[in-house]
């Protein structure tokens, strides 16, 4: 359960950016980014206290590891402001999080199958359809 903890702890932190980052480029994006962080935080929250339950800790334990997770988004929102590298690179870093999370946990094909194939192909398809879509645009 702490490892899972730590892990989602360095997401949160990065959910923190995503909505600074946001509201950064525009009060409309942030708001949208905003509203997509605090709709997951409630599963995730959910998650993680069940997780330290099942584990053998207490009541105590798992409502503070959730609320670790809600804190560490707003350390993320406000270290944002403070260092530059995060208020030049915090929006990319968010979306290649999120791509991340998505490609190696959403997407099941990746868990079961050993090798590079799978992976490499789901990585050149989503680099062709950016490709067409960027000529199409043109």
């Amino acid at each position: 359960s702490v490892s899972a903890l730590v892990g989602l702890l360095m997401h949160t932190f990065v959910d923190g950016v995503a909505v600074a980052s946001g509201l950064r480029v525009g009060p409309r994006l942030g708001a949208l980014v905003f509203i997509a962080v605090l709709l997951h935080k409630f599963p995730e929250g959910l998650a993680i206290s069940s997780l330290f339950l099942a584990a053998g800790a207490g009541r105590d334990k798992a409502i503070l590891a959730a609320a670790a997770l809600g804190a560490t988004t707003i350390a993320g929102v406000l270290l944002t402001d403070q260092w530059s590298f995060l208020r030049t690179y915090g929006l990319a870093i968010s979306a290649g999080v999120t791509l991340y999370v998505g490609a190696s946990n959403l997407v099941p094909e990746f868990q079961d199958r050993p090798g590079l194939r799978i992976p490499l192909s789901f990585v050149i398809g989503c680099g062709l359809y950016f490709a067409a879509r960027t000529l199409a645009a043109t």
